[in-house]
Protein backbone atom coordinates (compact mmCIF):
# COMPACT_ATOMS: atom_id res chain seq x y z
CA UNK A 1 0.00 0.00 0.00
CA UNK A 2 2.10 3.37 -0.83
CA UNK A 3 0.43 7.03 -0.30
CA UNK A 4 0.51 10.13 -2.75
CA UNK A 5 1.64 12.78 -0.43
CA UNK A 6 0.65 15.62 -2.97
CA UNK A 7 -2.86 15.98 -4.30
CA UNK A 8 -4.30 13.41 -7.53
CA UNK A 9 -3.92 16.52 -9.84
CA UNK A 10 -1.24 19.37 -9.41
CA UNK A 11 -1.49 22.70 -11.67
CA UNK A 12 1.56 24.91 -11.25
CA UNK A 13 2.85 27.61 -13.81
CA UNK A 14 5.15 26.82 -16.15
CA UNK A 15 8.99 27.79 -14.79
CA UNK A 16 8.17 26.49 -11.34
CA UNK A 17 10.07 23.41 -9.90
CA UNK A 18 7.63 20.66 -9.06
CA UNK A 19 8.28 17.57 -6.44
CA UNK A 20 6.16 14.58 -6.33
CA UNK A 21 6.39 11.98 -3.12
CA UNK A 22 5.37 8.94 -3.06
CA UNK A 23 4.92 8.25 0.83
CA UNK A 24 5.21 4.13 1.18
CA UNK A 25 3.21 3.46 4.55
CA UNK A 26 3.28 -0.38 4.62
CA UNK A 27 4.89 -3.22 3.25
CA UNK A 28 7.50 -5.32 3.90
CA UNK A 29 10.51 -5.85 2.70
CA UNK A 30 10.27 -1.76 2.21
CA UNK A 31 9.00 -1.68 -1.15
CA UNK A 32 11.26 0.41 -3.88
CA UNK A 33 9.66 3.63 -5.37
CA UNK A 34 9.64 3.58 -9.25
CA UNK A 35 8.32 6.67 -11.29
CA UNK A 36 6.95 6.62 -14.90
CA UNK A 37 5.26 8.58 -17.15
CA UNK A 38 1.90 8.40 -19.34
CA UNK A 39 2.40 8.82 -21.85
CA UNK A 40 6.00 8.90 -23.26
CA UNK A 41 8.98 8.93 -20.85
CA UNK A 42 10.38 10.89 -17.65
CA UNK A 43 10.98 14.35 -19.05
CA UNK A 44 14.93 14.45 -19.79
CA UNK A 45 15.49 16.95 -16.21
CA UNK A 46 13.39 14.81 -14.07
CA UNK A 47 15.77 13.78 -11.10
CA UNK A 48 14.48 10.63 -9.08
CA UNK A 49 15.73 10.99 -5.69
CA UNK A 50 14.12 7.80 -3.81
CA UNK A 51 10.33 8.47 -3.45
CA UNK A 52 10.47 11.92 -4.88
CA UNK A 53 10.48 12.80 -8.42
CA UNK A 54 11.95 16.67 -9.43
CA UNK A 55 10.66 18.29 -12.37
CA UNK A 56 13.07 21.83 -13.15
CA UNK A 57 11.23 25.48 -14.77
CA UNK A 58 8.59 22.54 -16.31
CA UNK A 59 6.71 23.53 -19.15
CA UNK A 60 3.50 22.45 -20.65
CA UNK A 61 5.32 19.80 -22.93
CA UNK A 62 5.95 18.11 -19.17
CA UNK A 63 2.26 17.98 -18.05
CA UNK A 64 0.48 14.56 -18.04
CA UNK A 65 -0.17 12.00 -15.89
CA UNK A 66 2.75 10.52 -14.06
CA UNK A 67 2.79 7.14 -12.22
CA UNK A 68 4.80 5.92 -8.62
CA UNK A 69 5.23 2.29 -8.18
CA UNK A 70 5.93 0.46 -5.45
CA UNK A 71 7.88 -3.12 -5.78
CA UNK A 72 8.67 -5.25 -3.17
CA UNK A 73 8.50 -8.70 -4.66
CA UNK A 74 6.07 -9.85 -2.62
CA UNK A 75 2.12 -9.72 -4.18
CA UNK A 76 0.76 -7.43 -6.56
CA UNK A 77 2.80 -3.88 -7.38
CA UNK A 78 1.15 -1.06 -5.51
CA UNK A 79 0.25 2.13 -8.08
CA UNK A 80 -1.14 5.65 -7.91
CA UNK A 81 -1.07 8.49 -10.22
CA UNK A 82 -1.12 11.95 -10.63
CA UNK A 83 -1.94 14.48 -12.93
CA UNK A 84 0.33 17.25 -13.84
CA UNK A 85 -1.24 20.11 -15.71
CA UNK A 86 0.94 22.80 -16.58
CA UNK A 87 -0.94 26.37 -16.86
CA UNK A 88 -1.04 28.04 -20.79
CA UNK A 89 -2.80 30.80 -21.45
CA UNK A 90 -2.26 32.22 -25.39
CA UNK A 91 -4.61 33.75 -28.46
CA UNK A 92 -6.68 36.29 -26.68
CA UNK A 93 -9.45 36.92 -29.48
CA UNK A 94 -12.52 39.81 -29.02
CA UNK A 95 -16.13 39.88 -30.64
CA UNK A 96 -18.34 42.90 -31.23
CA UNK A 97 -21.74 41.43 -32.27
CA UNK A 98 -24.55 43.87 -32.62
CA UNK A 99 -28.22 43.59 -31.54
CA UNK A 100 -28.92 39.96 -33.72
CA UNK A 101 -32.07 40.32 -32.74
CA UNK A 102 -32.95 43.67 -35.43
CA UNK A 103 -30.15 42.16 -38.11
CA UNK A 104 -27.72 45.35 -37.54
CA UNK A 105 -24.53 45.21 -38.68
CA UNK A 106 -23.12 48.56 -37.08
CA UNK A 107 -23.37 49.86 -34.05
CA UNK A 108 -26.43 51.82 -33.45
CA UNK A 109 -27.91 53.86 -30.38
CA UNK A 110 -30.95 52.73 -28.72
CA UNK A 111 -30.08 48.79 -29.54
CA UNK A 112 -27.94 46.27 -27.87
CA UNK A 113 -24.79 45.51 -28.00
CA UNK A 114 -22.49 42.37 -27.43
CA UNK A 115 -18.34 41.98 -26.57
CA UNK A 116 -16.90 38.80 -26.19
CA UNK A 117 -13.33 37.63 -24.91
CA UNK A 118 -11.85 34.31 -25.17
CA UNK A 119 -8.37 33.30 -24.64
CA UNK A 120 -6.63 29.11 -25.51
CA UNK A 121 -5.86 28.01 -21.81
CA UNK A 122 -5.34 24.77 -19.47
CA UNK A 123 -6.95 24.38 -17.50
CA UNK A 124 -10.00 26.21 -19.50
CA UNK A 125 -12.29 26.21 -16.41
CA UNK A 126 -10.40 28.17 -14.22
CA UNK A 127 -9.69 31.11 -16.54
CA UNK A 128 -10.71 34.41 -14.74
CA UNK A 129 -12.08 37.73 -17.09
CA UNK A 130 -11.96 41.12 -15.77
CA UNK A 131 -13.57 43.66 -17.77
CA UNK A 132 -12.29 47.42 -17.93
CA UNK A 133 -14.57 50.54 -19.53
CA UNK A 134 -11.83 53.30 -19.68
CA UNK A 135 -9.65 51.70 -17.68
CA UNK A 136 -12.11 51.31 -14.64
CA UNK A 137 -13.86 47.63 -13.21
CA UNK A 138 -17.07 46.90 -15.14
CA UNK A 139 -19.80 45.67 -12.47
CA UNK A 140 -23.01 44.11 -13.61
CA UNK A 141 -25.93 46.97 -13.70
CA UNK A 142 -29.48 47.33 -15.69
CA UNK A 143 -27.13 48.61 -18.48
CA UNK A 144 -23.95 46.72 -18.44
CA UNK A 145 -24.34 42.59 -18.44
CA UNK A 146 -21.67 40.63 -17.37
CA UNK A 147 -21.62 36.86 -18.37
CA UNK A 148 -18.69 34.33 -17.04
CA UNK A 149 -19.42 31.79 -19.94
CA UNK A 150 -21.43 32.97 -22.58
CA UNK A 151 -23.86 30.05 -23.38
CA UNK A 152 -24.51 31.61 -27.21
CA UNK A 153 -20.36 31.31 -27.58
CA UNK A 154 -17.89 29.01 -28.02
CA UNK A 155 -17.26 27.55 -24.20
CA UNK A 156 -14.95 29.59 -21.59
CA UNK A 157 -15.81 33.14 -23.45
CA UNK A 158 -17.17 35.84 -21.24
CA UNK A 159 -19.39 38.60 -22.84
CA UNK A 160 -20.08 42.20 -21.48
CA UNK A 161 -23.43 43.01 -23.15
CA UNK A 162 -24.56 46.67 -23.51
CA UNK A 163 -28.63 47.68 -23.12
CA UNK A 164 -29.67 49.96 -24.97
CA UNK A 165 -26.61 51.86 -25.85
CA UNK A 166 -26.29 55.28 -25.17
CA UNK A 167 -23.62 57.90 -26.19
CA UNK A 168 -22.41 57.22 -22.30
CA UNK A 169 -21.49 53.58 -23.70
CA UNK A 170 -18.98 54.85 -26.12
CA UNK A 171 -15.64 53.91 -24.68
CA UNK A 172 -12.37 51.80 -25.10
CA UNK A 173 -13.71 48.74 -23.08
CA UNK A 174 -10.42 45.93 -21.90
CA UNK A 175 -10.65 42.35 -21.23
CA UNK A 176 -8.10 40.90 -19.19
CA UNK A 177 -7.77 37.02 -18.46
CA UNK A 178 -5.61 35.37 -16.06
CA UNK A 179 -5.85 32.32 -13.58
CA UNK A 180 -6.42 33.46 -10.24
CA UNK A 181 -3.49 32.19 -8.05
CA UNK A 182 -0.91 32.19 -10.96
CA UNK A 183 2.18 34.72 -10.85
CA UNK A 184 2.44 35.76 -14.09
CA UNK A 185 0.03 34.79 -17.17
CA UNK A 186 -2.37 37.30 -18.39
CA UNK A 187 -3.21 38.50 -21.77
CA UNK A 188 -5.56 41.93 -22.19
CA UNK A 189 -7.16 43.33 -25.23
CA UNK A 190 -8.54 46.54 -25.73
CA UNK A 191 -12.04 47.17 -27.75
CA UNK A 192 -12.39 50.80 -28.82
CA UNK A 193 -16.34 51.38 -29.49
CA UNK A 194 -17.52 54.33 -31.16
CA UNK A 195 -19.81 54.95 -34.30
CA UNK A 196 -16.72 55.66 -36.48
CA UNK A 197 -14.33 52.80 -35.09
CA UNK A 198 -16.47 49.82 -36.28
CA UNK A 199 -17.54 49.26 -39.29
CA UNK A 200 -18.32 45.99 -41.34
CA UNK A 201 -15.75 43.99 -43.27
CA UNK A 202 -15.70 44.39 -47.50
CA UNK A 203 -13.69 41.57 -48.85
CA UNK A 204 -11.66 41.76 -52.51
CA UNK A 205 -10.05 39.60 -54.33
CA UNK A 206 -7.60 41.58 -56.49
CA UNK A 207 -8.26 41.84 -60.49
CA UNK A 208 -7.07 38.96 -62.09
CA UNK A 209 -6.75 36.83 -58.79
CA UNK A 210 -9.63 34.90 -58.77
CA UNK A 211 -7.87 32.21 -60.94
CA UNK A 212 -3.89 31.67 -60.36
CA UNK A 213 -1.89 29.29 -62.28
CA UNK A 214 0.97 28.01 -61.28
CA UNK A 215 4.00 25.16 -62.14
CA UNK A 216 4.08 22.22 -60.18
CA UNK A 217 6.88 22.56 -57.56
CA UNK A 218 6.66 26.01 -57.81
CA UNK A 219 5.59 28.45 -54.53
CA UNK A 220 2.54 30.24 -54.94
CA UNK A 221 0.56 33.43 -53.28
CA UNK A 222 -3.15 33.48 -53.19
CA UNK A 223 -4.50 37.25 -52.26
CA UNK A 224 -7.59 37.87 -50.45
CA UNK A 225 -8.10 41.31 -48.97
CA UNK A 226 -10.05 43.00 -46.13
CA UNK A 227 -10.35 46.35 -47.83
CA UNK A 228 -12.57 47.92 -45.60
CA UNK A 229 -14.08 47.80 -42.18
CA UNK A 230 -13.02 48.85 -38.68
CA UNK A 231 -11.72 46.50 -37.03
CA UNK A 232 -10.43 44.44 -40.23
CA UNK A 233 -10.57 40.55 -38.80
CA UNK A 234 -7.76 37.87 -40.29
CA UNK A 235 -8.93 35.60 -43.21
CA UNK A 236 -9.49 32.25 -42.80
CA UNK A 237 -8.62 29.70 -45.89
CA UNK A 238 -10.19 26.54 -46.83
CA UNK A 239 -10.76 23.84 -49.35
CA UNK A 240 -13.95 24.93 -51.05
CA UNK A 241 -13.91 21.55 -51.98
CA UNK A 242 -15.71 19.26 -49.15
CA UNK A 243 -13.47 16.90 -46.76
CA UNK A 244 -10.13 17.96 -48.16
CA UNK A 245 -7.39 19.55 -45.94
CA UNK A 246 -4.91 22.69 -46.26
CA UNK A 247 -1.47 21.45 -47.48
CA UNK A 248 -0.61 22.03 -43.39
CA UNK A 249 -2.89 19.22 -42.59
CA UNK A 250 -5.53 21.31 -41.37
CA UNK A 251 -9.47 22.34 -42.37
CA UNK A 252 -8.40 25.85 -41.92
CA UNK A 253 -5.40 28.77 -42.30
CA UNK A 254 -5.33 31.79 -40.64
CA UNK A 255 -3.80 34.87 -42.63
CA UNK A 256 -3.72 38.19 -41.12
CA UNK A 257 -3.07 39.63 -44.33
CA UNK A 258 -5.03 36.96 -46.58
CA UNK A 259 -2.16 36.39 -48.20
CA UNK A 260 -2.63 32.34 -48.49
CA UNK A 261 1.51 31.67 -48.98
CA UNK A 262 2.03 28.17 -50.69
CA UNK A 263 5.07 26.19 -51.04
CA UNK A 264 6.46 23.25 -53.48
CA UNK A 265 2.57 23.11 -54.55
CA UNK A 266 1.60 20.00 -56.36
CA UNK A 267 -0.91 18.85 -58.44
CA UNK A 268 -3.21 17.53 -55.51
CA UNK A 269 -3.22 21.11 -54.16
CA UNK A 270 -5.06 22.00 -56.90
CA UNK A 271 -8.84 23.56 -56.97
CA UNK A 272 -10.97 26.26 -55.27
CA UNK A 273 -9.99 27.66 -52.26
CA UNK A 274 -12.46 29.70 -49.98
CA UNK A 275 -11.26 32.40 -47.80
CA UNK A 276 -14.09 33.98 -45.02
CA UNK A 277 -13.22 37.23 -42.74
CA UNK A 278 -12.76 35.47 -39.15
CA UNK A 279 -15.92 35.71 -36.54
CA UNK A 280 -13.08 37.03 -34.10
CA UNK A 281 -11.01 40.40 -33.75
CA UNK A 282 -13.84 41.91 -35.48
CA UNK A 283 -17.79 42.29 -35.78
CA UNK A 284 -19.63 39.09 -35.36
CA UNK A 285 -21.64 39.55 -38.40
CA UNK A 286 -22.14 37.43 -41.42
CA UNK A 287 -19.11 36.10 -42.79
CA UNK A 288 -17.82 38.07 -46.05
CA UNK A 289 -16.42 35.38 -48.63
CA UNK A 290 -14.86 34.63 -51.80
CA UNK A 291 -13.10 31.67 -54.13
CA UNK A 292 -9.79 31.64 -55.67
CA UNK A 293 -8.97 28.61 -58.07
CA UNK A 294 -5.65 27.34 -57.84
CA UNK A 295 -4.61 25.59 -61.42
CA UNK A 296 -1.07 23.52 -60.89
CA UNK A 297 0.51 22.77 -64.70
CA UNK A 298 1.87 19.52 -64.46
CA UNK A 299 6.40 19.31 -64.83
CA UNK A 300 6.17 16.28 -67.24
CA UNK A 301 9.50 15.16 -68.63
Amino acid sequence: MIRLSVNDTVVVDPGQDVLLTCEVVAGFPLPAVVWSRYPGLLPLSAQVRGPTLILRAVTPADGGFYNCTAVNNVGNPARKNVNLVVRTMSNLTFQITPDSNKDSESIQMGRDLKLSCHVDATPQDKVNYTWYKNGAPVFNSDSLILLRSDPDMAPGTSSLEIVDMKFRDLATYSCVANFMGSRGLELRVDVNVSQNSVSPPVLLVPPGGQVVSVREGANVELVCLVVDGKPRPPILWSRAEKDLLMPSGRTTMETPDGRLRLRNVSRDMMGPYRCQTAPYNGLNIKRREALVQLNVQCECP
